[in-house]
């Protein structure tokens, strides 16, 4: 394998990334989660070309509003949003998020993210045995995804039965 193919296997394998946002509870109380594709080197030239300064803090707002995505992969924000994420957010917030979506997660990273999320777990597990990408599991319905996980429970609780006879 070449090197540009491992560097884009690696890229892959980032796969989609997520943060609860706690200050954005939604109505039943719970952290927002925010999800994104790695930000690519396209990405960012984009986003340095909109602005003359890299102290220029609009690309706090520029950068949350290119990557975030809602559990089905859908934009969460549109460009229009701009002016009122730029006023009326706060901007420790969007600091998080937005550093969140620029930085690289270490293996350590994931593997405490993983540990403490079930939901990520379960859409792991249907990732790995389906062989398909955590970005393929996000795109399926929310039907199949439970149909499938619904399915590995059942083989899991079968496999338990079976292992004490």
């Amino acid at each position: 394998m070449s090197i540009l193919n491992r560097a884009k296997s690696h890229f892959e394998s980032l796969g989609v990334q997520s943060l609860e946002v706690e200050e954005w509870p939604d109505d039943s109380g719970k952290p927002t989660i925010i999800y994104w594709n790695p930000i690519t080197l396209a990405e960012k030239k984009r986003l340095f070309e909109r602005s003359s300064n890299i102290n220029d803090v609009g690309l706090l707002a520029d950068i949350v509003i290119m990557k975030a995505l809602d559990k089905d992969g859908n934009k969460i924000f549109k460009s229009e949003d701009r002016l009122d994420i730029m006023h009326k957010v706060d901007s420790d917030v969007l600091a998080k998020i937005s550093t969140a979506m620029v930085q690289v997660i270490t293996p350590y990273e994931s593997k405490k993210k993983v540990n403490t999320s079930p939901e990520l777990r379960n859409m792991l597990v249907v990732a790995d045995r389906l062989k398909i990408t955590l970005k393929q599991v996000l795109e399926m319905s929310e039907t199949e995804y439970n149909t499938w996980l619904g399915y590995f429970m059942l083989e899991q609780e079968e496999y338990n039965r079976n292992r004490k006879l």
